[in-house]
C-alpha cells in the first residue's frame, strides 16, 4: 500500500469529493512522523535509503614525546640532526658510540644522552665490570688535560699508575679484564714496547674507528697521542672505550697469540 494514501483517514471518496486542508494536513504530519521512526537502512517514501549524517573525522592526535631512542651503534652528527624538535633526552645502548661532533649538536639542542640499561651493568658507578687505569708518559699540556679529565678529582674514576711503562704492564698483567690507556708523545712506538711485552696493544686516532678495533681485536691498552688530538676526542675515545666494556678476545687472536707463545718457548 502507498506510505502517503494509508495515511488518509479511511472513508468512501467519489470521484467529486475534494479533500479538506485539514485532512491535506493531517496527511503529510503521518509521513513526517513515519519517516521520523524509519531506521537509516529503512526505504523511505521517495524509495531512497537514508544515510547517516557525514561526521568529518578528527584529525589524529598527536602523541607527544620528549625521550627518543637510538640503536645504532655509532652516533653520528646527521642523527643527531635529525632528531625531531620537541626531544629532550636520547636513549642509547650502553654500547653505542657518540662521536664529538655528534655529542656538541646534542648539547647545543639541549638533548641530554641517557645509557639505556645502566642500572643493570656490573660493577660501581654504572660502568662495565673491569678494571681501567691511565698512565701518561707525555709531558704535553694536552696529556695532562685528558689525563685530568679520567683520573682527576672531578674526572671519571680511572685509576693512576705507573710512573713508567714496565711498571703499569706488571700492574696489567696480575689480573685478568684490566684496562690500561696510554698518553704518549710516539704512539708507534709505545704499542710496540707493549706488544714485545705480550699485551694487545693498539693505536687509536679517532672514536669513529673505536668499536671496530675493539670488537675485532679487544685490546688491554689504547694508545693516544694528545699533542695530536683534539682534548675531547682523546676523552671520548677512553670514555667509549669503558662504556664498550670487556670485550672476549676474538678465536682468530686467541688462537695467533697461543702459536706465538708455543714458538717463544721454543
Amino acid at each position: 500500500m502507498n506510505t502517503i494514501s494509508s495515511a488518509w483517514p479511511q472513508h468512501q471518496t467519489t470521484s467529486s469529493d475534494h479533500a479538506t486542508p485539514a485532512q491535506v494536513a493531517a496527511a503529510v504530519m503521518a509521513v513526517l512522523r513515519e519517516m521520523s521512526a524509519s531506521k537509516p537502512s529503512e526505504p523511505s517514501v521517495l524509495g531512497l535509503h537514508s544515510q547517516p549524517e557525514a561526521i568529518p573525522p578528527k584529525p589524529d592526535a598527536v602523541v607527544k614525546s620528549d625521550t627518543q631512542a637510538f640503536a645504532g651503534s655509532l652516533l653520528l652528527e646527521r642523527h643527531a640532526v635529525d632528531l625531531p624538535a620537541g626531544v629532550s633526552e636520547l636513549a642509547i645502548a650502553p654500547k653505542t658510540v657518540v662521536t664529538p661532533l655528534a655529542r656538541e649538536i646534542l648539547k647545543k639542542r639541549g638533548i641530554t644522552l641517557r645509557w639505556a640499561g645502566a642500572a643493570n651493568w656490573p660493577g660501581q658507578g654504572g660502568q662495565n665490570a673491569g678494571e681501567w687505569a691511565v698512565l701518561r708518559i707525555s709531558g704535553s699540556a694536552q696529556a695532562l688535560a685528558v689525563e685530568s679529565t679520567l683520573a682527576g678529582r672531578s674526572g671519571e674514576g680511572w685509576d693512576l699508575v705507573g710512573p713508567t711503562l714496565q711498571a703499569a704492564s706488571a700492574w696489567l698483567v696480575q689480573k685478568p679484564h684490566r684496562h690500561l690507556a696510554v698518553l704518549a708523545d710516539v704512539a708507534c712506538i709505545t704499542v710496540w714496547q707493549l706488544n714485545q711485552a705480550g699485551l694487545r696493544a693498539t693505536e687509536i686516532r679517532s672514536s669513529v674507528e673505536l668499536e671496530r678495533v675493539v670488537q675485532q681485536f679487544a685490546p688491554q691498552c689504547i694508545v693516544v697521542e694528545p699533542p695530536k688530538l683534539p682534548i675531547h676526542e682523546a676523552r671520548q675515545i677512553f670514555h667509549s672505550w669503558r662504556r664498550l666494556g670487556v670485550v672476549p678476545v676474538p678465536a682468530s687472536i686467541q688462537d695467533f697469540l697461543s702459536a706465538a707463545s708455543r714458538e717463544a718457548r721454543a
